[in-house]
């Protein structure tokens, strides 16, 4: 069953407003305060129960049917694969995954130059490539994830880059998939990262789930 791609907004009501900060202090002390903040701070930011169930089901399909994954993230920065890895038993499905933040980082994995200089590092194409690049640098993976976008700022050394516009691309075997999303006014960079990572995960399942 296909998935929606139209994920829960994520929101931060619990951030205490400034003046509350101080009417907390005048109550419980500086230092009750700065605990009082920090927990609310850090409730803001418990673990997506949509993310952790995504992850959850990804391990788990991926373990029934013997695959490895494998991710190459740039503007997610890793958090795909955190958010695999933070499911107990992932280490028998991932093996490893990577980072490329730059056009020189994701040449030296093995996205070709002409593919990046055509299409720009901002493109479907590009993130395709950096799946292929992942699953042939990989120790073991059959599965391969790019992403590839600008979170919050346009790239002024490379064109096609829009705010909010992220690439994704996974292939396995001959079954390519990719997807241009925008993440238009998600909140904090944290949130749009979260959104897009929703999206490849979704996108990895519904893969899996038509083999």
């Amino acid at each position: 069953m296909l998935r929606s791609l139209v994920g829960s907004e994520m929101c931060i009501r619990d951030r205490p407003e400034p003046r509350a900060s101080l009417a907390l202090g005048a109550l419980v002390g500086a230092a009750g305060a700065v605990a009082l903040l920090r927990a609310f701070q850090h409730k803001s930011r418990e673990p997506s129960p949509g993310l952790a169930g995504l992850s959850g089901d990804l391990v788990a399909s991926l373990k029934e049917k013997s695959l490895h994954i494998t991710t190459v993230e740039s503007c997610t920065g890793g958090g795909l694969a955190c958010w695999i890895t933070n499911v107990s038993g992932a280490s028998s499905v991932i093996k490893g995954a990577r980072v490329t933040y730059s056009n020189e980082e994701k040449i030296l994995l093995g996205v070709p130059k002409t593919v990046i200089d055509e299409f720009s590092v901002y493109s479907e194409q590009t993130a395709v490539a950096m799946a292929r690049a992942g699953i042939a640098a990989a120790a073991k993976a059959e599965i391969g994830v790019g992403i590839t976008g600008s979170i919050s700022r346009v790239d002024p050394n490379n064109p096609n880059s829009e705010p909010g516009v992220v690439y994704f691309g996974v292939v396995y075997g001959n079954n390519v998939v990719s997807r241009k999303c925008l993440f238009a006014d998600q909140g904090e960079r944290w949130e749009v990262k979260d959104r897009a990572i929703e999206v490849a995960l979704k996108m990895v399942l519904d893969v899996l789930d038509g083999t």
